[in-house]
Formats: structure tokens, C-alpha cells, sequence
């Protein structure tokens, strides 16, 4: 069991956030933190896509309500998260780290998008092109 620490996660985020927004990392498109190390890592697009389909093989889904738009140092950002029933038993069910550091509570894999990288990507995902079930709205139970 992990433990998170709301100052240190927030200090983590910042430091990421550094790194990511800086020139040196203008062709990544996506932050998140691996599960495995438990440690902060860019991808693009194009590997988000590769993602994306498997984590439609696996069932998983993408609720509308789990997205957050947010300025970050006069940077628009986009914060998804997947998840689902089927992400049982898997590390998506571990509380996200960087929402946490965000003031969000939410199980499952977070990213985070810069503005227009998530916009390329968005139609494509209410579409379900990637495999991954689009819900506008969680149905209350």
C-alpha cells in the first residue's frame, strides 16, 4: 500500500511540471506517472494512441466528467483520467498521484495534456476510435 503525502505530491507535480513545460520538451505531449516506478514520464500522441487501444482491449472506459482543463504558468493544460469497472486488480486502481497532487480524488491512469495535444486527440476519443467506451455522463446508482 502507498501512501500519498499532499505536500511532497504537490512538489513532485511542480518539479514534472518544470521539466515538461520546458523547451527542452516541446515535442512531449503527455505527463503521467508510471506505475511501475511510481515515477514522472512524457510521452506523445502517437504513443498515447498505442495506450489508448490497449486500454480499450482491457474494457477500460473514459468518463467526460474526468476531464479537467487548468492554467498552469499561463499554459493551458488538460487532465484525463481512465478508468472503469475492469480496472480492478490492475494499478489503475490506485489512487492517481498527479490528480491527488491537483486537489483531485480519482482511481485510475491520469494524464496530463498540453491544450492542443489533447484537442487532437479528443474527437477521436468521443468517437471511440481508440477502442476505449466514451460515457458523457456517469449514471448515478
Amino acid at each position: 500500500m502507498t501512501f500519498l503525502i499532499k505536500d511532497q505530491e504537490k512538489q513532485r507535480w511542480k518539479y514534472a511540471m518544470k521539466n515538461f513545460s520546458s523547451y527542452s520538451q516541446r515535442n512531449e505531449e503527455a505527463l503521467f506517472v508510471h506505475n511501475a516506478t511510481n515515477s514522472y514520464r512524457v510521452c506523445n500522441n502517437r504513443e498515447m494512441i498505442d495506450q489508448f487501444k490497449v486500454f480499450g482491449e482491457k474494457g477500460l472506459e473514459f468518463y467526460q466528467d474526468n476531464i479537467r482543463k487548468f492554467t498552469y504558468k499561463k499554459k493551458d493544460y488538460v487532465m484525463i483520467t481512465i478508468n472503469g469497472e475492469n480496472v480492478m486488480g490492475s494499478d489503475g486502481e490506485k489512487h492517481s498521484a498527479m490528480a491527488f497532487a491537483l486537489n483531485f480524488m480519482v482511481c485510475g491512469y491520469t494524464y496530463l495534456f498540453k491544450k492542443h495535444s489533447w484537442e487532437e486527440l479528443e474527437k477521436d476519443m468521443k468517437n471511440e476510435k481508440f477502442g476505449i467506451k466514451y460515457i458523457k455522463k456517469k449514471k448515478n446508482k
